[in-house]
């Protein structure tokens, strides 16, 4: 019996185990938002666009990343957070105006 070993890459990082695996809480620093047309790319203190309609914990902590396409962009956390704490984030930003949609930018792998 031969076993493989298989490591994906993404964005120049190596995935690790899954939280369930190792038995930590899920973390991600990222979340992916959709913004609609005519939305500002950023506040006028330079914080992205939506980051004015989360709680204050966390909207200092929100930094503008990069344009991925199809309106939409990373945000970055300055840290790591749980992803729990990062969808209540998405789902505040939601409640923004010119905001479509965000999620946490985490990747979910099935094997079975």
């Amino acid at each position: 019996m031969a076993f493989v070993i298989i490591s994906l890459v993404l964005a120049g990082q190596a995935l690790a185990p899954s939280a369930e695996a190792t038995g930590r809480t899920a973390q991600t620093d990222e979340l992916l938002v959709r913004y609609d047309v005519g939305a500002p790319p950023v506040r006028w203190n330079g914080r992205p666009w939506g980051s004015q309609c989360v709680e204050r914990a966390f909207s200092r902590h929100l930094r503008t990343g990069r344009w991925i396409g199809a309106g939409m962009r990373i945000i970055r956390f300055d840290r790591a957070v749980p992803v729990k704490a990062a969808q209540r984030v998405a789902t505040q930003f939601q409640r923004c105006p010119y905001i479509a949609w965000a999620e946490p930018n985490e990747l979910l792998l099935s094997v079975e």
